[in-house]
């Protein structure tokens, strides 16, 4: 798995670990301008997500859980104990189910325009199949109507619609996290979904 990571200023033992988790279309390269600045006296990682940058699709396939089994993976290679998650878009989804799944390691989360947290939103919206439906994507996403936007650049938004990893990743079915209003309002994995009773 390809990372990037800034070290403190000034070595510590055990520094606090931050750990930015890239969004849909992206890779641990979205975060290039940004890791020098918040290093200080943290250390910052930024990997790529599976199937994403130049990190290989997993043999098993994309889903939110692989998503987030490859980050623990990824953490436990690096040596990373309690750590600071900020995730972006698709990141923020896998942040979330995350640090539902292993509060124990998750001592802070930042979500950044978060998907995964509307349970009537689906990746639907993302798949473009023409330049029509790349400009209405646009439009939604942005709020602009960009009526002159480059033909170019609305080719190159179906093309990556189409790539392997975000197809299986939007095939997959499985929801990013579950919101349980019985608990507290807490986020909880999908998993707990099944124990909750009426």
């Amino acid at each position: 798995m390809r990372y990037f990571e800034s070290l403190p200023s000034t070595p510590r033992p055990a520094p606090e670990t931050l750990v930015l988790v890239h969004g849909f279309g992206d890779s641990a390269e979205t975060w290039s301008l940004v890791l020098p600045r918040l290093r200080g006296g943290r250390r910052v990682l930024a990997p790529d997500l599976a199937g994403f940058g130049r990190t290989p699709i997993p043999p098993a396939g994309m889903s939110f859980s692989i998503l987030g089994e490859y980050l623990g993976w990824f953490l436990d290679a690096v040596g990373a104990g309690k750590i600071a998650l900020l995730g972006n878009s698709l990141g923020g989804a896998v942040a979330i189910r995350y640090a539902a799944e292993h509060p124990e390691r998750v001592d802070h989360l930042f979500l950044l325009d978060s998907a995964g947290l509307h349970g009537e939103a689906t990746v639907a919206a993302v798949q473009p199949k023409s330049r029509e439906e790349a400009r209405q994507m646009v439009r939604n996403v942005s709020g602009t109507d960009f009526r002159r936007l480059p033909r170019f650049i609305l080719d190159d938004v179906v093309r990556r619609a189409q790539e392997p990893a975000r197809r299986q990743y939007r095939d997959s079915g499985e929801p990013p996290t579950c919101s349980d209003t019985s608990h507290g309002s807490k986020l909880r994995p999908r998993s707990f979904g099944g124990s909750v009773t009426g």
